[in-house]
């Protein structure tokens, strides 16, 4: 089977699956559904933010292409946000409102900008470091500074519980906003 790169794995529900299965192994039961919407998110719905001259190729010569880094990027996220949380959340678990604070910050939109701007400023910085996977490392590295910004929001705010009830408030607004402009097009249909 030819591998097929981001921009070409949305037009083929087969392939998409076979990857997300991949990538979907090591994911334990609780997070898979998550998991999975967030790949579906991205390869359905972001593909296209990658459809630029500065993502053909690769980051460094001979090493994987940037657009086959996007998926694993994902991933890696993920698990850093939702599974393996940084220390400073593992005292008292995944019921703190710190924790929970931490993970409402993610925001998938949010990372596959930065994902983008990170993959452009960063291509070729590791250059002279030509004995180890400089891909991999700078992959890593885009990876650990956005969950190191997201752990700064959290340590930044006082009042957690106060930052969660502002977020789900805003949630609910956005929510309701988007039903009064659906119903309107539907108005509008008929």
């Amino acid at each position: 089977m030819k591998t097929k790169n981001l921009l070409e794995i949305y037009k083929d529900v087969d392939y998409k699956k076979t990857i997300i299965d991949t990538l979907c192994q090591g994911i334990g039961s609780q997070h898979i559904y998550s998991f999975k919407s967030l790949l579906d998110y991205v390869i359905d719905k972001k593909y296209h933010l990658f459809d630029r001259e500065e993502f053909k190729g690769s980051l460094y010569s001979d090493e994987d292409e940037t657009l086959d880094l996007v998926l694993p990027a994902v991933r890696r996220v993920f698990g850093k946000v939702f599974i393996d949380q940084p220390s400073l959340f593992k005292s008292g678990g995944p019921f703190t409102a710190r924790y929970k604070l931490f993970t409402m910050y993610f925001n998938a939109d949010e990372f596959i900008d930065y994902l983008i701007d990170m993959f452009i400023k960063s291509k070729d910085c590791l250059q002279h470091f030509e004995h180890i996977d400089r891909t991999a490392e700078t992959l890593s590295l885009i990876v650990d500074n956005y969950v190191a910004d997201l752990v700064q929001r959290v340590l930044s705010i006082e009042d957690h519980q106060e930052a969660i009830d502002g977020i789900l408030k805003q949630a609910k607004r956005e929510e309701s906003i988007n039903e009064i402009l659906n119903d309107e097009k539907s108005e509008e249909i008929l």
